[in-house]
């Protein structure tokens, strides 16, 4: 959808804001190009969170990407990766700590409201923090490529 509003920019450039003119996609890209962008980890999880042309600068080191060091970002990525590592690691505790399937079993409905719903929401947040921590590993990723110069 966003390649496609940037596309539209780019073909009527009248009426548009200094950030629409900047983020305007002139020319159709190619399918390398528009495959590469909708299907890298980031995108396909939840759909493309940036601009189709700040992508492809990226890509072909053109605008402000093309006076990146290489390995400026590697100490960013590493503390990212250390964050994903640091929340998996939690949500692997705490679903040890709270079992799923220790749920579904009649000893389970014998305890008190409140500790029932105390154990739901540390067996959700479990999975949820480890579900963080995976998004996190994936930045890293991005970072350690240069993306988040």
């Amino acid at each position: 959808m966003q390649l496609a509003i940037n596309y539209s920019d780019g073909a009527f450039p009248e009426h548009l804001t200094s950030r629409e003119r900047k983020y305007a996609v002139k020319e159709k890209p190619g399918l390398l190009s528009y495959c590469s962008y909708m299907f890298n980890l980031q995108s396909s999880i939840f759909g493309p969170s940036f601009e189709f042309n700040d992508w492809d600068s990226f890509i072909n080191l053109k605008r402000h990407y093309g006076q990146m060091r290489p390995c400026s970002n590697y100490v960013s990525a590493i503390f990212r990766f250390g964050q994903g590592i640091l929340f998996f690691g939690i949500g692997v505790f705490l679903q040890s700590c709270a079992d799923p399937w220790h749920m579904c079993t009649p000893e389970f409905g014998e305890y008190a409201y409140w500790y029932k719903m105390a154990y739901l929401f540390v067996g959700i947040e479990a999975y949820c923090t480890q579900l963080i921590g995976g998004l996190v590993f994936g930045e890293s990723c991005m970072l350690a490529a240069g993306f988040g110069y």
